[in-house]
């Protein structure tokens, strides 16, 4: 699913890690499917990140958000959206951040 796979964007870009490389293709495919495999958030990620991640993962697709509820809860967040958005490209769980200028 489309929102899955946007889960696995932010989670991707808050650990600044790729997901499931501890994995074969094979085992992250059947971990996911069959099991329910999610990766770790990070203890320190935000709040409104976390709750994202796991409500764009939830094992019911059709329980997934469309993108249009994805879009209100960022665009509801000013920190967020402020950071996504301005001279930083900044890693939410972590410490780094790179200056695109």
């Amino acid at each position: 699913s489309n929102a899955y796979s946007f889960g696995m964007v932010i989670w991707e870009m808050v650990t600044g890690e790729a997901a499931y490389s501890a994995y074969s293709p094979v085992q992250a495919a059947v971990g996911i499917a069959a099991c329910g495999l999610r990766p770790e958030i990070p203890k320190d990620c935000p709040q409104i990140l976390k709750s994202l991640m796991t409500k764009c993962w939830n094992n019911i697709p059709p329980k997934r958000p469309q993108f249009s509820d994805i879009l209100s809860i960022l665009l509801g967040q000013t920190t967020t959206a402020t950071t996504i958005t301005g001279k930083h490209i900044f890693n939410f769980c972590g410490t780094s951040s790179v200056d695109t200028s």
